[in-house]
């Protein structure tokens, strides 16, 4: 009997050894479930804060999406003005020829005119002369010669008043021909300005289409950008419900470990209650041997 109480404390000392171990091993493993609850908590907050600033971000670009779309179409309608604007100039350019071409035309008429003034100008001064020439020779006929001379006079006074007209209608033309030829060079002058103007134009339509060609490519990369961060968005929404789980998952675990650490304790606290109690049994075993061997030899 006393051999079995032995065996007995053998088995309950080697259970109680191992109990030791299962109890801080079950310590040990709550207390990790605790930290994992811990970094569980902690992660979810962060993937919490980064999915609300994902969110952010993809308004955001939703939004600046929208701006950029409205400066796209915005630039091509600048395209469209500049266009415009080309058109009209080159309009006005084919007037301002046309105008030239018509006051060039009217400068080599009054030099025309000129010539002819001047022809007619000639032919009054003869007939001045030959009027001249007819006086005198009235004056010479005498009597036979009066009336002659007076036809001779109307003559000339004609020829005189054509001489003034003709140098009247000289200096108008030559006035004409000054203003024609200042005519002129405002023209050349505005022609220079009118394709001045056109390459100008020419030039902000080029920049209109890169602006254009720029704002398409910044929409699409707006649009990708924003198609993303609402891709990455619902991943760390997915993340956040996956750390949850996760951060739900260690509770419970960290709660079974504590339950099986206290059950751990518990049941070392039973060992060693019956160590106890088998150490008593010894005793008693012991005890009864001793009494056994007295009445054995009082026997």
């Amino acid at each position: 009997m006393k051999r079995s109480v032995d065996d007995l404390k053998g088995n309950l000392e080697e259970s109680q050894t191992a109990s030791h171990h299962t109890a801080a091993s079950m310590q040990e493993l709550a207390a990790g479930a605790e930290k994992q609850v811990i970094m569980a908590q902690k992660s979810s907050e962060f993937l919490e804060e980064m999915t609300q600033g994902v969110t952010k971000i993809a308004e955001a670009s939703a939004a600046v999406s929208e701006a950029s779309d409205q400066t796209a179409n915005e630039a091509v309608q600048g395209k469209e003005k500049i266009q415009e604007a080309i058109q009209q100039i080159h309009t006005i350019d084919s007037s301002v020829q046309h105008a030239a071409s018509v006051i060039h035309q009217l400068k080599e008429r009054s030099a025309e005119i000129n010539d002819i003034m001047s022809v007619i100008s000639g032919i009054a001064a003869q007939t001045n002369l030959l009027a001249l020439n007819a006086a005198i020779e009235a004056a010479r006929a005498g009597e036979h010669g009066k009336g002659f001379a007076v036809v001779a006079a109307e003559v000339r006074k004609l020829a005189e008043q054509s001489n003034q007209s003709a140098e009247q209608v000289a200096r108008l033309i030559q006035h004409i021909q000054q203003e024609t030829s200042q005519a002129v060079a405002f023209i050349q002058s505005g022609t220079a300005d009118v394709k001045n103007g056109i390459l100008l134009a020419n030039e902000a339509e080029n920049v209109f289409n890169r602006i254009a060609d720029a704002s398409t490519y910044v929409h699409e990369q707006i649009q990708q950008t924003a198609a993303s961060a609402q891709q990455i968005a619902a991943g760390s929404t997915q993340v956040l419900h996956a750390v949850s789980d996760m951060t739900a998952f260690a509770n419970q675990s960290a709660a079974s470990s504590s339950s099986i650490s206290t059950a751990s304790v518990r049941q070392l606290q039973s060992l060693q209650t019956i160590d106890q109690t088998a150490e008593f049994l010894s005793g008693l075993v012991e005890e009864l041997g001793s009494v056994t061997e007295k009445l054995a030899r009082q026997a």
